[in-house]
């Protein structure tokens, strides 16, 4: 294996830890997959591996300390803002509660909305006998009519985020049947119910790498505080592979096995164009559909974009009412809740961390303090501009102090809410009087 593959594998676990430790879990199972798949080769190789992954990891160490933060600085903020996290709703055991709950919940759900398909896909795999084979035939067609049925009823393969529930049944019943089709061969060639195949002579490193494809869309996702299937599902292409293995590993079984898991990962990558294409177009997240998207943007930042007529006009009224505020670009924004665009829009530059969560307001408030531990992190006479969707709390209130700043004392209401998007827009005092009319 050339160096700079693994060399390079380190450096992606290094960013990866670094943006999102929840990240080890999925790391950690790749580590392991490929410490036995490098078993084949031998302890050196697996010696070279380990060694020429941890001086990626080294580098992009050395790069993070010489170029973007001193490690000492950024890695005590890290493990504060995650204990904050962790106290809230991403605790270690609710995350595991949501997950296994949501995850049986899908699972039922696909089980009752897709059996009969299901079952046909392991019938259809032992159908030694002229009569059975035939059997297996008609009930793999009318499990497929059933399926292709319940997702056309059920808008099951329409995507954006109000059908992730229905969308990912569709998903998660085709590589079941890969699953139920591959496990049914194996156990059939062991038993003598068919030849053996390719499959059921796959050596232990294969099944570990297959193992990995598998767990993979779900492992990537721990941390979210959703459903894991939300994220999970984005990785399918994983699941897709599983599903080619498992059609070109069982060419010793009856056709109608081998037609079936065809026709379901063919049909799974239409329904995939059908759910990607409707999820960006037709319902894509936190925006109108794309034919409501008309207007041009006008800001410096979004030039190129094309904006719903009533949000392109907010956004350049914002602009202008902050405009004597907001020059030169980088001016430091706080914007509370869920507003980190609004602060690119703007051309400025978030105090803390950049996107506030509405629910997890004393990991904001860790995040502000943080910044101003050595001193305000701005230029003098250039404090932040404040953007609110809701009134401010005492927390916030409290950790602006850790900044030197008073907000009732040291900010004032820059216009009234008609004028600024609805948003309660807070500028220094001092400044409102010189650069407002």
């Amino acid at each position: 294996m050339p160096f700079w593959v693994l060399m390079g594998a380190g450096v992606v676990i290094g960013v990866m830890v670094l943006a999102k430790w929840t990240s080890v879990v999925v790391i950690g199972l790749i580590v392991i997959a490929a410490v036995i798949v490098l078993t084949g080769q031998g302890w050196r190789a697996v010696a070279r591996g380990i060694g020429l992954s941890l001086a990626g990891l080294a580098l992009t160490a050395l790069v993070v300390q010489l170029f973007v933060v001193r490690l000492n600085v950024a890695v005590p903020g890290i493990m504060a803002v995650n204990r904050f996290i962790a106290e809230t709703s991403y605790s270690p055991t609710a995350l595991l509660e949501v997950y296994w709950s949501t995850g049986l919940e899908l699972l039922g759900k696909t089980l009752r909305e897709h059996a009969v398909l299901l079952a046909a896909a392991a019938v259809a795999v032992i159908g030694r006998w002229r009569w059975l084979r035939i059997a297996a035939g008609v009930l793999v067609a009318l499990g497929f009519i059933l399926s292709v049925r319940r997702v056309v009823v059920d808008d099951a393969a329409v995507g954006g985020s109000a059908h992730t529930s229905d969308y990912t049944v569709t998903l998660l019943a085709a590589v079941l049947v890969g699953l139920v089709t591959a496990v049914a061969a194996v156990l059939a060639g062991r038993y003598g119910l068919t030849r053996r195949s390719t499959l059921s002579r796959e050596k232990a490193r294969g099944w570990v790498v297959l193992g990995l494809l598998v767990v993979l869309p779900m492992v990537q996702a721990f941390g979210t505080n959703n459903p894991l299937y939300t994220i999970g599902f984005n990785a399918f292409a994983s699941w897709v592979a599983v599903m080619i293995a498992v059609l070109t590993g069982i060419w010793t079984v009856p056709v109608v096995a081998r037609v079936t898991v065809g026709l379901v990962t063919v049909a799974s990558i239409v329904a995939v164009a059908s759910i990607s294409y409707s999820g960006m177009f037709l319902h894509p997240y936190r925006s109108v559909g794309h034919a409501e998207l008309t207007e041009p943007a006008a800001l410096e930042p979004l030039k190129g974009l094309y904006l719903q007529p009533s949000a392109a006009q907010n956004y350049a009224a914002l602009e202008a009412e902050l405009r004597p505020y907001l020059q030169p670009s980088g001016r430091p924004i706080l914007a509370f809740d869920k507003m980190a665009g609004l602060v690119l829009l703007l051309q400025g530059k978030p105090v803390g961390e950049a996107w506030v969560a509405p629910k997890e307001r004393n990991r904001t408030a860790a995040g502000i303090e943080e910044v101003c531990r050595d001193g305000q992190p701005w230029s003098p006479g250039r404090p932040p501009v404040i953007l609110l969707n809701r009134a401010i709390s005492d927390v916030e209130i409290t950790a602006l102090r850790a900044c030197a700043l008073d907000f009732t004392a040291d900010y004032e209401l820059l216009a009234p809410k008609q004028k600024t998007m609805n948003l309660q827009v807070y500028v220094p005092r001092a400044e409102r009087d010189t650069k407002t009319p």
